[in-house]
């Protein structure tokens, strides 16, 4: 898979969470920071009632975290750079293998951060 930058790469990351989170039925949305690649979702945890508990925070980027995200999942080690002939930066790109890698890394966090919120919630 071939991205113009690693914000498309993390945003893809993201979109890709939603959905899956989406389809089993979770509340998601999507965030991007104004000054890098971050990209975010925010996971809302609810009882059957939809009264919130808690919201995870997942993180998509190519750098330690300033903002206190519950998770980073960091793209910068499982890249690799396209450059052209002459040594310019053209794209990166990531095996389907690593952004399923990467997208599973992300879902089995929320999965567990949700049963633990979810437990003491309810004891």
């Amino acid at each position: 898979m071939r991205f113009k930058d690693f914000s498309s790469l993390t945003s893809e990351l993201a979109f890709s969470l939603i959905e899956a989170l989406k389809a089993e039925g979770a509340t998601a949305t999507f965030g991007m920071s104004n000054q890098s690649c971050s990209a975010y979702v925010n996971v809302s945890v609810e009882d059957d009632e939809l009264d919130l508990y808690e919201t995870i925070k997942v993180r998509f980027s190519d750098h330690a975290d300033r903002h206190n995200s519950d998770v980073t999942i960091r793209i910068d080690d499982r890249i690799d750079t396209i450059n052209d002939d002459c040594g310019d930066y053209v794209e990166i790109q990531v095996s389907d293998l690593t952004f399923a890698d990467l997208l599973a890394t992300a879902k089995e966090f929320v999965a567990a951060r949700r049963a633990e919120i979810i437990a003491e919630a309810t004891e």
